[in-house]
């Protein structure tokens, strides 16, 4: 399901929430990102990036940035919402995604594990893949 048709953004000049697209062309640094998140291993472990959470709202540039970025995806936990992206199967992928994603705007953007489709805390990950 598409980030545009998930989530209304607010339009300050109308006054009204609207769906919005992103059209954007594809960039050098677009590239290393998706160089960079190749998927996990025969484990189904490996690092993905907290982009943010969410316990209301997103606020309109974050939303328009993960929009931009794609892939993005929601999960529920508890009463918020994580949004998260990509899957690096080695830390240094995550790291250089991280840095990546933090000059793009997500300046609180974080490794986090993942295991057989649940987030799970990186150091975890770790122990068992040892990369």
């Amino acid at each position: 399901e598409a980030l545009a048709e998930r989530w209304k953004l607010w339009n300050d000049s109308t006054g009204t929430a609207v769906a919005s697209s992103v059209v954007s062309s594809t960039t050098a640094s677009d590239e290393k990102l998706r160089a960079l998140s190749t998927g996990f291993g025969a484990e189904q472990m490996g690092y993905r990036i907290v982009l943010g959470t969410y316990a209301g709202e997103v606020p309109a540039a974050d939303a328009r940035r993960m929009e931009a970025l794609g892939n993005v995806e929601r999960i529920a936990s508890g009463e918020s919402f994580v949004y998260v992206w990509g899957q690096m199967p080695d830390r240094q992928s995550a790291e250089l995604a991280r840095i990546e994603l933090a000059k793009r705007g997500f300046a609180s953007a974080a490794i986090t594990g993942s295991k057989e489709g649940a987030l799970v805390p990186a150091e975890e990950v770790e122990g068992v893949i040892g990369r």
